[in-house]
C-alpha cells in the first residue's frame, strides 16, 4: 500500500515514515504545492496530513481533494488544535483528527480501522505471514518457524518476537519494548533482556545464523545481516523511541 506524508517537519517526517515503513510505501511532502503534485500523478490507499504547512493548511487541501473527488482516507495531526477545531477539519472531508504529541500505537490503530471500515476486503493487504530470512511466523496461529522447524514461544515471546519481525533492521530500544510489547513503563530492563536471552535460546541458538543482535549503547536490532553500526539516519529516527534522542524534539510521539 501507498501513503502520501505531508510534513514539513523533516525529522518528524522521517521518523513517521520509519513507523509506517512496514506496512506502506511512504512518499514524503513538506508543502501544499507538493502534496498536490503527488496526489495527482499517484493513487494512494491512505494520506497523513499536517495542520500547519508553510504554504497552507493540511485541511484545506484535505477540503480541495475531496472536490475533486478523491476518496482516499485522511487523517490530520496538528500541534495547533486551536488554529482548526476538529469539527471543522472533519467537516473539510478528513477521516479523523489527531493531536500532537501522540503514541505511535495511536496511529496505527486509527489508521488501520479507518481501512478496515474503507476497503473492500479483496483489497486488503494479506497479513497472515511475517518472515525474516529463514523464520517465519504464520500471524493467525502464531506459529513460529524456522528452516521449516516448529518453534514452541510463550505468549510473551511471540510478542516480542513479531514485534522484531515487524520492524526488523530497525535498532529498537529497552524503553520501547516496555512501551509496546509490555504497553508498560512500570517494568525493569532485567525484564526485557531476560526474555530476550530466552527467545535466543529458542530461535537463535539452534541454529548458524543468529538474527536478534545487540547494539550496544542503543538496544536490539532483528536482521539477517550481522552488522550492528547505527546509520546516521536512524541514530536521529524515533522509531528508537529513546528520551534521551527525543526529549529536545519541539512535536513528536507521545513516550
Amino acid at each position: 500500500m501507498r501513503l502520501l506524508l505531508l510534513e514539513d517537519d523533516s525529522l518528524f517526517a522521517d521518523s513517521l515514515r520509519d513507523l509506517l515503513r512496514p506496512q506502506f510505501t511512504v512518499d514524503v511532502a513538506a508543502s501544499i504545492h507538493d502534496a498536490e503534485h503527488f496526489a495527482s500523478i499517484t493513487e494512494y490507499d491512505f494520506m497523513l496530513f499536517d495542520l500547519q504547512l508553510p504554504d497552507g493548511k493540511g485541511s484545506d487541501l484535505c477540503a480541495h481533494l475531496r472536490a475533486l473527488q478523491v476518496t482516499t482516507p485522511i487523517v490530520v495531526m496538528t500541534g495547533f488544535p486551536e488554529c482548526a477545531p476538529a469539527a471543522r477539519t472533519l467537516n473539510l472531508g478528513a477521516d479523523d483528527y489527531l493531536e500532537k504529541p501522540f503514541k505511535p500505537r495511536d496511529l496505527l490503530a486509527r489508521i488501520n480501522a479507518i481501512l478496515r471500515r474503507t476497503q473492500p476486503a479483496k483489497d486488503r493487504p494479506t497479513t497472515e505471514d511475517l518472515h525474516c530470512g529463514d523464520l517465519n511466523i504464520h500471524i493467525p496461529s502464531q506459529s513460529v518457524f524456522r528452516r521449516g522447524q516448529s518453534i514452541s514461544l510463550r505468549r510473551k515471546e511471540y510478542q516480542l518476537l513479531e514485534f522484531f519481525v515487524r520492524h526488523q533492521g530497525h535498532v529498537i530500544t529497552r524503553e520501547t519494548l516496555l512501551e509496546h510489547v509490555w504497553e508498560s513503563d512500570d517494568m525493569s530492563f532485567n525484564t526485557v533482556d531476560a526474555h530476550i536471552k530466552a527467545l535466543r535460546a529458542k530461535i537463535d541458538k539452534p541454529f548458524a545464523h543468529p538474527l536478534i543482535h545487540t547494539v550496544h549503547g542503543y538496544g536490539y536490532k532483528m536482521s539477517t545481516q550481522p552488522n550492528t553500526t547505527i546509520p546516521p539516519s536512524q541514530k536521529r529516527s524515533s522509531l528508537q523511541f529513546d528520551t534521551q534522542t527525543t526529549q529536545n524534539l519541539p512535536t513528536i510521539f507521545a513516550l
